[in-house]
């Protein structure tokens, strides 16, 4: 709906929403000005409601004002995620994939299913503008019963903390996974104890074309071979994978919009007088299918960043693709994100055979939320590609 009223109104206009006005902005040039030279002034973050029950009143960098706290955890979190410190720290990665393995893996199935359900919820209720937010003074209504919702998922995310999310089944595949470093094991043993036919299947990546798929499995096999896994060190020499990356996060961004911010003072943009308080939202998939600078924005083209855009990259430097977003907010996981992906997509394509169980096309139909989930999960067929002993799972 956005994208209509930008192609009718022009790459920045306003709406209305309930007592605040928000500013909407579609072009790479205007968010080029929004994030270099209104920076600052575009730096904080509204008090939406989710923010304030999910991100503990708005403690988590993300959700923080722009101020001390979040700019004291904005350093924090740069020093952490840099690329420098990535390198550094990359004996220690194994501490994340920890984590993640609490939130999968369980003998009770009950307890899983309580977690997933959860993480799906928070996706969904930071994503929700619910009536407080647009009219305050009527926030007593509750319509929807939204907010609580989110008290109820942030008593059982408490209790999730609390309990370190651990059981016998995720302590017995993190001492697997710890002593043989077998991605595929670990992967097979997830699938094997967990149903997950709800989860967020598309998270490895969102490409809908196979032919490109295959092309990655070719250059593994050229760079890597079948002897070995995939590891992080092989990413930088693998230049289609990293074209799919970037393709994807192009056609499908993390999220349609940036995360919502409010402009701090008056000031100009684009030759409009912008008032302090005005709240800001920048649509990332309409930039990212401008005909101006993509040429047939809409088809999956792996290749275009391999000849007339391969000196554009995705951590918001060139405006015209910012899937992270830009500036002083913009997301300061990106780095650790791009690597994860890579070598999670890398790791995958490299072990399998993918085909469509079906003659019909791939539903991309998203589904509403802070993140660009789709709304039915992706199902394949798969073929293990390398030798069993890759496969074993003891």
């Amino acid at each position: 709906m956005l994208g209509d009223l930008a192609d009718k109104y022009g790459p920045i206009f306003t709406l209305q929403i309930g007592v605040h006005k928000a500013l909407v902005v579609s072009s790479w040039e205007v968010a080029k000005e929004l994030f270099t030279s209104n920076d600052i002034a575009t730096a904080n973050r509204p008090n939406f409601t989710a923010a304030k029950y999910l991100s503990y009143d708005g403690v988590m960098f993300s959700f923080a004002p722009y101020g001390d706290i979040g700019e004291n955890a904005q350093v924090d979190t740069l020093e952490l995620l840099s690329s420098r410190q990535l390198e550094l720290l990359k004996h220690v990665r194994i501490d994340c994939r920890e984590e993640v393995l609490r939130c999968y893996c369980w003998d009770d199935r009950k307890e899983a299913e309580r977690c997933h359900k959860a993480m799906r919820e928070l996706f969904h209720f930071m994503g929700l503008f619910v009536l407080r937010d647009a009219i305050p003074f009527l926030g007593w209504l509750d319509v929807g019963g939204h907010e609580r919702g989110m008290r109820k998922l942030l008593k059982n995310w408490t209790i999730f903390s609390a309990n370190g999310w651990r059981s016998i089944a995720g302590r017995e595949i993190l001492v697997m996974w710890l002593t043989k470093s077998n991605f595929m094991s670990v992967m097979l043993s997830v699938l094997e104890r967990t149903h997950v036919g709800g989860f967020d299947s598309d998270t490895i990546n969102k490409s809908t074309c196979l032919k490109p798929l295959k092309k990655v499995q070719e250059e593994l096999d050229t760079m890597v071979g079948r002897d070995r896994l995939v590891n992080e060190s092989d990413i930088s020499k693998m230049i289609y994978l990293q074209a799919i990356v970037k393709e994807s996060l192009r056609l499908y961004p993390p999220a349609p919009l940036s995360g919502p911010r409010e402009i701090t003072e008056n000031c100009t943009i684009s030759g409009y007088h912008v008032k302090k308080g005005t709240w800001l939202l920048t649509n990332l998939w309409k930039i990212h299918i401008d005909p101006r600078i993509w040429p047939d924005p809409l088809e999956f083209k792996p290749e275009r960043f391999l000849t007339s855009h391969k000196n554009i990259d995705v951590r918001g430097q060139n405006f015209e693709l910012i899937p992270f977003g830009s500036g002083r907010r913009g997301c300061p996981g990106t780095s650790f994100g791009l690597q994860m992906v890579a070598i999670g997509l890398a790791s995958f394509l490299q072990a399998f055979e993918i085909s469509n169980p079906t003659s019909s096309p791939i539903d991309m139909t998203g589904s509403f939320g802070i993140t660009n989930i789709k709304a039915t999960p992706l199902q394949v067929l798969l073929l293990p590609r390398l030798s069993p002993e890759f496969y074993n799972l003891y």
